[in-house]
């Protein structure tokens, strides 16, 4: 967060521009009822499994179970893992049961993947290609027709983020400079002090 708020103000303000029409996207029709097309079918499906299991107690994805007697061990849903099920449990738990506190967790995921997306790619990139990156991530259509939608994918595309990011950025702050050519009088030499511009560094005498 100290990058973001260290930034330049036209990048800030640049990137608040993105993630507030991401926001937008996300949050449309976020209290609609379960009445339609595919995002009906999966959140009423998943809404379901958690009220299951904060009603009865059981561990598994119950998301057909409309009986009122505790779900039979072959009605769970076991095609996924269950890490957007215990998410939904949470916030069922906290929040209430609602359309809205359902889809709540696609919604953080994507908005915290567009965010991660910027810092990663101006790390490596530069602002220019972070804030090109992010502002084509939030028009890809898929993204802005699935921005509320309960599956699996926006946690999955999260975590798989994180995922590569985190490493190559551990790697990126191990790289030693100490080590780096200069060209100060035409002959390799170490530098004296090391900066992330390496050759063009000031060299030693």
């Amino acid at each position: 967060m100290r990058v973001l708020v260290e930034s330049p103000w036209p990048e800030r303000a640049a990137l608040l521009a993105v993630v507030s029409f991401f926001a937008a996207v996300c949050l449309h029709g976020v209290a609609d009822f379960w009445a339609y097309g595919h995002n009906g079918f999966m959140g009423a499906q998943f809404a379901q499994a958690a009220r299951n299991t904060l009603r009865f107690c059981s561990l598994g994805q119950a998301v057909f179970h409309l009986d009122l007697a505790p779900p039979a061990p072959g009605s769970f849903y076991v095609n996924h893992p269950q890490l957007l099920h215990w998410h939904l449990v949470l916030f069922h738990s906290l929040l209430g049961d609602s359309e809205w506190v359902t889809r709540l967790t696609p919604v953080i995921y994507n908005l915290a993947t567009l965010l991660l997306l910027f810092l990663s790619f101006r790390r490596w990139c530069g602002r220019a290609a972070a804030l090109a990156v992010t502002a084509s991530y939030s028009l890809i259509p898929l993204q802005m027709s699935f921005g509320n939608l309960v599956s699996h994918e926006p946690g999955g595309v999260f975590w798989s983020l994180t995922s590569a990011s985190c490493p190559s950025s551990c790697l990126r702050a191990s790289t030693p400079t100490t080590g780096s050519s200069c060209t100060c009088t035409g002959a390799s030499r170490p530098c004296s002090t090391p900066t992330p511009s390496g050759p063009r560094s000031r060299c030693t005498a």
